[in-house]
């Protein structure tokens, strides 16, 4: 019985312990706009490798203010995309974990296209 109960105990601990670390940081997603009209097009090239890409997103995101825990690159996550420049998603996608705070910055700031919150298990 002393032994049931530790475990409960162990278990209800680590529990309360995810639950809190599932609010403690958030995920969003975002494309990349055609004709490299994004804010970061000079800083993150297309044609770097995608862990390159990541990296230097990464460090974009955080001269920004977001506080990055984790980013990760879809290459061609929409199957099919329009063509109009700054209007329309080049294909890939960014999905990124960040710590909440409230000195993260508003996405309509960094003009980041279909910037949206997206269930952290989507991507990572």
């Amino acid at each position: 019985m002393k032994y049931l109960m530790i475990i409960a105990a162990l278990a209800g601990l680590y529990f309360v312990g995810c639950a809190k670390e599932a609010f403690e940081s958030s995920c969003y997603s975002f494309d990349i706009r055609q004709c490299q009209t994004d804010g970061f097009a000079s800083e993150v090239p297309e044609s770097d490798p995608v862990n390159q890409r990541e990296k230097k997103m990464e460090a974009w995101l955080e001269d920004a203010g977001y506080k990055v825990e984790e980013i990760k690159l879809l290459v061609n996550f929409h199957a099919a995309v329009c063509e109009a420049c700054d209007v329309c998603p080049q294909g890939d996608r960014y999905f990124i974990r960040v710590k909440d705070s409230d000195d993260n910055p508003d996405a309509e700031e960094l003009r980041l296209l279909n910037f949206e919150a997206t269930p952290c298990g989507d991507a990572f």
